[in-house]
């Protein structure tokens, strides 16, 4: 979005800012973000599949939006790209405004690279750390995959993939880890009338016999045998 004229105020998780004339503002439309206008208010509106974004650079698009004021930086540089062609697009053939839409599309998503870059790895550290809480607070979903989670988030799965990797480790296998050192836990304090499956199934393991074995490769025993170790 590029305000050609007046006012307008955004308003999501993080709080309220005011855009004005010359500003370029990108979000996110899968996240809440309130309007209002303060003033007569014209605009330019460009919109873009989320897929394209996040195939030119998966780890782009975050769940907050990105505010390009005109006074500096790269958003001088669209404020005065962007009202040029807010300017002659009505009298622009429509191969050529697509032309031109593709020009200024591609200097957005520098601007946003570059703004990504001065403050990526603490990004990257704080997301990661929200979803570990997520994953965490969701342990028992046996549904929970990659898919789920990107979507909550507002990330490509190629991102969610990438910041695992980071760690050194994939989504799927810390989750698998996690439920097993919850399962250990809970066979540690087991009650009689308590079975090993409703344990497994607890923790999101669907099939006894698969989570024997994982189990049983993790920490060198069978769930019951480890069970009896801790039983008075």
């Amino acid at each position: 979005m590029f305000i050609t004229e007046g006012r307008e105020r955004g308003i999501d998780r993080r709080g309220a800012s005011v855009f004005e004339r010359g500003d370029t503002i990108v979000w996110n439309d899968q996240h809440d973000v309130a309007f209002e206008v303060m003033d007569r208010l014209r605009k330019l509106m460009i919109i873009v599949p989320i897929d394209r974004i996040y195939n030119a650079w998966p780890d782009l698009v975050s769940a907050d939006g990105l505010h390009f004021s005109r006074d500096h930086g790269f958003g001088a540089l669209l404020a005065g790209y962007f009202e040029i062609l807010s300017q002659q697009v009505n009298t622009l053939s429509d191969a050529h405004t697509s032309l031109a839409v593709e020009a200024g599309l591609d200097l957005l998503l520098r601007a946003i690279r570059s703004k990504g870059d001065d403050c990526s790895s603490d990004r990257g550290s704080v997301l990661f750390e929200g979803i570990i809480r997520h994953l965490e607070d969701n342990l028992r979903d046996p549904d929970i995959g990659s898919n789920g989670v990107a979507a909550a988030f507002g990330i490509s799965t190629r991102y969610l993939q990438l910041l695992f990797a980071q760690n050194g480790t994939t989504l799927s296998d810390w989750v698998r880890q996690r439920r097993l050192d919850r399962c250990r836990m809970d066979l540690e304090t087991r009650k009689s009338a308590e079975s090993i499956t409703d344990i497994a199934l607890r923790w999101g393991f669907n099939d006894p016999s698969h989570f024997s074995r994982l189990f049983r490769r993790r920490y060198g025993t069978a769930p019951r045998a480890y069970s009896e170790l801790y039983s008075f």
